[in-house]
């Protein structure tokens, strides 16, 4: 009866077109509409290869057959069309090459229409629902040749993989399929808890040839992925390339998320890592007095070697002469430097073998010095010490009198405390090259509070330009037991396996066994390793689809305030951090943001 007069009504150009259209498992239905009037109707019967397409494609199909059916009415006309498949609208706003081929063939079909594709409930769509399940026999013969015979020619993999593909697909992703074919429900909720993965993608998931497809990508079936990563990282390249190449023709729900743990869990990978980034600076404690704390280092130059001193309070530095490099020499000369300025309380030095040998341990204990080492191959733990010396080669590169270089240097004023190394230690100026008022070599006592301070703060503020230039966030401390690699060498690019036995008294230096031979490694030589890759591969899938397949609550979740996290840096000032108690924002180089002035009108 509707599709008779009166209910019929004369197709006015100047009007808005709409069209319903429907899709059943057997039929396809629409109506062409102006003004809610129907102007002109259609259905027809699928055909034995349509019957078997996925829902989508077949909501797709009736698309097609509305255009081409009115295609007098609408071609050169805006057009709406209304679908109760909400995954149609998705696939209309994605690039063609992102859909599938099928799909992609029925949108040229419709390239020569100007078509806005919404979505309207079931319920909604009575007419074009009828006429889908009240269908007219079709009365042309199926077009042959239109589509693929088996997609095996358009797979670049062997007959055996794909038959092996096609039965796993058959035996473990059935469930998937048969959706596919019959149709998404409204809600996430509905799906069995092992199809939610899918549902983000199931405007892209088709099934040909037994295969089910997102795009053009194969969804791989879980007994097969296991292989697949295998595959995919057999070369051991990098995280993202490993990730951009399954990308191209791989699918899975959490796939990305897999080749990431699976690449840090390599253990081939792990022994040709980089450098790890530099830690956070660590500044030592100021001390109370001078010679409290001094650093003592060997070095070289113009071919004779020589012991230095320097003290951690003033920065005043002794230089003397070497005639060998061996223990005894060494005790000698900071026996003399002792006897001039004090016994220190601790004394730090590299782990040179002076320095390790049993006769220095015992002239530290008999003088009652606290004796503390780096770590090996990390100078930079030394690092008053290893400034020192660079200080002393440069002065001395340049100048004539090294006698008298130094004695510039121990006379000239820190810029951190105003104070000169001499002032800080002696309490007086020292008579140099310069003419100078013979009041201000009187000696002349200093607030050491406020030097303390000011030694502080410089320490504060060369923490706060290191960290934020050059190393990355703190590491967790390593616990006995735990597997790590470790360079042994440095400038190696290789990492060997161990296992930390201890920590070493100093910070950030642990104790490692490795090849039955203990080292004693700065945690900036040391990496956590994790599980081989080969042993770990089958147990990241389950425990990735154990996470995935977790029930999704019907209710709506709530929202989630996120925030951010800082890390603990040293006490620097309030305007070097993010955010102030009063609610200001700082940026990272200290400036206060302030919002702008505005006129309440």
């Amino acid at each position: 009866m509707c599709t008779e007069s009166p209910v019929l009504q004369f197709f006015d150009p100047s009007k808005s077109v709409e069209i319903f259209c429907d899709a059943s498992s057997n039929g396809l239905g629409a109506v062409l509409l102006q003004d809610s009037h129907p102007i002109a109707f259609s259905s027809r019967s699928l055909t034995d290869t349509e019957t078997r397409y996925a829902q989508i494609e077949k909501e797709m199909l009736s698309i097609v057959h509305a255009c081409v059916k009115f295609h007098n009415y609408i071609f050169g006309n805006h057009v709406t069309i209304y679908n109760d498949h909400k995954p149609l609208e998705d696939t209309f706003r994605k690039p063609l090459l992102s859909t599938p081929m099928r799909i992609q063939r029925m949108r040229l079909r419709l390239q020569w229409y100007d078509l806005t594709v919404k979505y309207r409930r079931g319920k909604d769509m009575e007419l074009p629902d009828t006429l889908s399940r009240a269908q007219l026999p079709v009365n042309k013969p199926e077009m042959e040749g239109l589509e693929c015979v088996s997609m095996l020619h358009f797979v670049s993999v062997s007959e055996q993989k794909y038959s092996e593909l096609q039965n796993c697909t058959r035996e473990e992703l059935s469930c998937l399929q048969r959706i596919i074919r019959q149709g998404w429900p409204d809600h996430r909720h509905d799906l069995p808890n092992e199809l939610q993965p899918y549902w983000d993608s199931r405007s892209q998931l088709v099934v040909s040839d037994g295969v089910v497809y997102k795009g053009l990508r194969i969804v791989v079936p879980p007994s097969m992925q296991a292989h697949m990563l295998k595959l995919i990282h057999q070369s051991h390249l990098g995280i993202v390339k490993s990730k951009q190449r399954a990308r191209e023709v791989l699918y899975w729900p959490g796939m990305s998320s897999v080749i990431e743990q699976m690449v840090k869990n390599c253990g081939k990978c792990a022994d040709f890592q980089n450098k790890l980034p530099r830690q956070p600076l660590r500044p030592t404690e100021t001390p109370s007095f001078p010679f409290e704390e001094v650093a003592s280092d060997l070095f070289e130059f113009e071919g004779t070697h020589y012991i230095l001193l320097v003290d951690y309070y003033s920065k005043f530095i002794e230089v003397d002469t070497l005639k060998n490099l061996h223990c005894r020499s060494i005790i000698e000369k900071l026996k003399a430097q002792f006897s001039r300025h004090g016994i220190p309380v601790i004394l730090r030095t590299d782990n040179g073998p002076q320095y390790a040998a049993e006769e220095f341990k015992v002239f530290c204990q008999s003088y009652g010095i606290t004796h503390r080492t780096s770590s090996p191959h990390t100078p930079h733990s030394n690092g008053e010490a290893e400034r020192a010396v660079q200080t002393v080669k440069k002065l001395w590169a340049k100048a004539s009198d090294k006698h008298l270089a130094l004695l510039d240097y121990r006379t000239t004023p820190l810029d951190s405390v105003g104070f000169s190394p001499a002032q800080l230690l002696m309490g007086r100026r020292p008579r140099n090259s310069l003419p100078t008022a013979r009041l201000l070599l009187a000696p002349a006592a200093y607030d050491p509070i406020k030097v303390k301070q000011r030694l502080d703060r410089s320490k504060c503020i060369q923490k706060f330009y290191y960290d934020h230039k050059r190393a990355s966030g703190p590491r967790a401390e390593l616990k006995p037991g735990d597997e790590v690699r470790m360079q042994p060498h440095p400038g190696s690019n290789r990492w060997s396996p161990g296992v930390v036995v201890r920590s070493h008294d100093a910070p950030r230096s642990y104790i490692v066994e490795s090849g039955n031979k203990e080292y004693r490694r700065n945690v900036q030589h040391l990496r956590k390793s994790t599980p081989d890759a080969n042993d770990s591969r089958h147990r990241l899938i389950n425990d990735h689809w154990a996470e995935l397949m977790e029930p999704v609550s019907a209710e709506e979740p709530e929202p989630v305030e996120h925030t951010n996290s800082q890390q603990e840096s040293a006490p620097v000032p309030q305007s070097a951090k993010g955010m102030t108690s009063t609610g200001q924002y700082i940026t990272r180089l200290g400036r206060v943001v302030k919002p702008p002035d505005r006129l309440s009108l």
